[in-house]
């Protein structure tokens, strides 16, 4: 990210470009999306916006209502990232006395319009966290920690699915068996550059999670990527913008409307 915003100040100094960057900070807990940002900005009585899943005619997936905050710098958007991630679900368990009890998806978006050319270029990084896989007879799991610890482990084996699918090359691909795979389809296969990393412990105790964890990334390497740029012109950009501010309810100038017709 340091990279990124410095080679976003040469582009700004040379006057080439007009770049934005944002974020938006969601996670998935007992198959719910919840917005990060909502409950950094909230009381915890106040009621958030339910989150929708779209995907947009760049085949973007989009959080409906979801909060997205403008980062100016590099310590802007780091900030943003703690005071986020310290919003998760965390509880103990045998295995962690702070186990992270959600999936997180901290996306950074990028917007860059060309001076010259008028034509503007988007991308998408996402950063997630997925929850490791649990056993109850390890954990100690029971209550509260049981529902959390099925719901990651259902929506893991659902991301595993859709991976063995595409492996596979499958026609039909099952994106929309779970929440944690509708909000990842943008990254899996087709136009991305995906990268997997994975945490495995070297005790013999936890050989099987070990190799099953492997498995995982053995299959995720399989999958074959093809990132094309995603670029739409000046006139485009401009109609999208103004759908999008009539959308919600913000007003449009009359001149803005008369240059449409």
């Amino acid at each position: 990210m340091k990279q990124l915003f410095s080679e976003i100040d040469d582009i700004h100094k040379r006057g080439v470009a007009e770049v934005k960057v944002s974020t938006y900070f969601v996670e998935l807990y007992n198959d719910q999306l919840v917005d990060l940002y909502f409950r950094l900005d909230h009381k915890k009585y106040e009621k958030p916006p339910k989150l929708e899943i779209k995907v947009d005619a760049k085949k973007v997936v989009v959080i409906k209502n979801a909060i997205i905050k403008d980062a100016a710098d590099f310590e802007e958007l780091n900030s943003l990232f703690d005071r986020g991630n310290k919003q998760r679900h965390v509880g103990a368990t045998r295995m962690n006395a702070g186990s992270s009890r959600s999936h997180s998806v901290f996306s950074i978006l990028i917007e860059n319009k060309d001076l010259n050319t008028g034509k503007v270029s988007s991308g998408k990084l996402s950063l997630v966290d997925l929850a490791g896989s649990e056993r109850a007879d390890k954990t100690g799991a029971t209550g509260e920690r049981l529902h959390e610890a099925t719901s990651i482990n259902t929506s893991l084996s659902a991301l595993g699915d859709v991976i063995s699918a595409l492996c596979r090359n499958d026609p039909y691909i099952p994106i929309r068996n779970n929440k944690l795979t509708q909000v990842l389809q943008d990254g899996l296969g087709g136009n991305a550059k995906t990268l997997m990393f994975v945490n495995i412990s070297p005790a013999d105790y936890n050989a099987s999670e070990t190799m099953s964890s492997l498995d995982y990334a053995s299959r995720v390497k399989q999958i074959k990527n093809s990132a094309t740029k995603t670029q739409e012109g000046e006139e485009v950009a401009r109609l999208r913008d103004i759908i999008k501010r009539l959308k919600g309810g913000k007003p449009v100038d009359d001149d803005e409307i008369n240059k449409v017709e």
